[in-house]
């Protein structure tokens, strides 16, 4: 329902580009379920934040490579 709202949103603002903001830190099966989720509203770039506290960078590369963005 979220998702919709937010589809919905987009459609009215008409945005030049819409960006995905993750989390370096975060989990690669979280990294995957909200690129999968959010993926769904047209997501033209993704943005990697707090990557000085990121242990590795592997899975941002895979998740980034998978994406295409």
């Amino acid at each position: 329902m979220k998702l919709s709202e937010l589809r919905a949103f987009l459609a009215a603002a008409r945005p030049d580009e819409t960006h995905l903001v993750l989390s370096a830190t975060a989990s690669a099966r979280t990294l995957d379920r909200e690129a999968t989720a959010f993926g769904a509203v047209g997501i033209a770039r993704i943005v990697l934040t707090t990557l000085d506290e990121a242990a590795t960078f592997g899975t941002l590369n895979s998740l980034v490579e998978r994406l295409g963005k």
